[in-house]
């Protein structure tokens, strides 16, 4: 099965040896592999998509969706997309998808896609639903290579209608030692591995942190609002490409500074794992959490990070909302279905509603059946 949940904070990661070059412009032409890639999401069985994925346990099946360099590629062609995006995204209008954490759960992205319509032009609905990911794409799961090339694809062939989000893992602190970087080395080979895994924490760098739907929603990449955030506007103000803190290296001297690293240490650091120092290890409270909405005239914030047992979760008398779409996360004793969050206008009014489809663990299961005859 997947390692349990971290008890402690991982060490920082090593800086990279050198930062990923832009590919020249005879690089593949990231657009058409990226339509290429979704056309599996139309096929019935997602021929292509699925082969030699069938098993939960750790995947020494090599990478086969599309080579090294077409990945740098794609990279290449999100990095471009993201970095003029605003830290908060505004302006994303209902129809919306919600997706929480995925980590590499690879059968359970495509489940949530058979059951609440693909991301497809045809018999899909990209073409009039915005689809925001909350970020952990990879690490613990055995396919989070196939996750975030389908993830890039979405957003190169579809830039206004997919959001991508800087989730907690992220981070090279974590995805360094959580599995993402064996993933890559395992299954690309080290030298090309890891210069895929450079070219995606490149990409992570250059993903914003919030979105804000129907201008009465914030969806929040890394986790749940940190105790010293206090405006939307702190969170603006971080620039692109953003290198995250680790709370063991040297605190900046002017106080901005290390109040500007002290949110970034709350937003990707679980409380409990923050040194008391620090002192921020407690979740806002639903006081907290009432004034900050009022402030910003939001009626909820949504949030992955945690893992309910439906899958989904509402707190703080409604205001905040979790959501994890991965099905039995690290397997843990007595699992936990998955849900996507599907919001809604009122027709008439400009009310949005906010309805979870939960994906039980046994229906996951159908298609790691399916996965299995399909890759032999």
């Amino acid at each position: 099965g997947n390692p349990p949940p971290y008890l402690s904070s991982p060490p920082p990661a090593p800086a990279p040896a050198s930062r990923p070059e832009l590919d020249p412009p005879t690089a593949p032409d990231a657009r058409g592999l990226a339509r290429k890639v979704l056309r599996t999401l139309a096929t019935p069985h997602f021929d292509g998509l699925l082969n030699g994925v069938g098993s939960t346990s750790e995947s020494d099946t090599p990478f086969s969706l599309v080579t090294a360099t077409q990945l740098r590629s794609l990279c290449t062609a999100a990095v471009r997309l993201l970095e003029p995006e605003d830290m908060v995204l505004t302006g994303l209008q209902p129809p919306v998808k919600v997706f929480g954490a995925l980590h590499g759960q690879l059968l359970d992205l495509l489940s949530h896609f058979r059951w609440q319509q693909p991301p497809t032009e045809e018999n899909g609905d990209i073409l009039y639903t915005t689809y925001v990911f909350l970020g952990d794409y990879a690490d613990r799961g055995a396919f989070g290579l196939e996750v975030l090339t389908l993830l890039l694809s979405l957003k190169v062939a579809h830039p206004h209608r997919v959001a991508l989000l800087r989730g907690h893992h992220e981070s090279r602190h974590l995805n360094y030692h959580l599995g993402l970087k064996a993933e890559c080395e395992r299954r690309l080979g080290s030298v090309e591995g890891l210069k895929v895994y450079e070219h995606l924490n490149r990409v992570f760098e250059h993903m914003s942190l919030a979105a804000i739907i129907g201008g009465q929603i914030l969806a929040l990449g890394p986790g749940a609002l940190p105790p010293s955030l206090s405006r939307l506007e702190q969170l603006r103000r971080y620039r692109k490409p953003l290198s995250l803190p680790h709370s063991s290296q040297p605190r900046p001297a002017q106080p901005l500074d290390r109040l500007n690293e002290q949110v970034l240490l709350e937003l990707f650091t679980p409380g409990p794992l923050l040194p008391r120092e620090l002192a921020a290890a407690r979740e806002v409270t639903k006081e907290q959490m009432r004034l900050f909405c009022s402030q910003h005239r939001l009626a909820m914030v949504v949030r992955s990070r945690q893992v309910p047992v439906r899958g989904f979760a509402f707190e703080c008398g409604g205001r905040l909302v979790t959501v994890n779409s991965c099905v039995d996360y690290c397997d843990l004793p007595g699992g936990n279905d998955a849900a996507i969050l599907c919001i809604t206008k009122e027709e008439g009014s400009q009310n949005l509603q906010v309805r979870p489809k939960v994906l039980t663990a046994r229906v996951a299961r159908v298609y790691q059946v399916v996965g299995r005859g399909l890759g032999s």
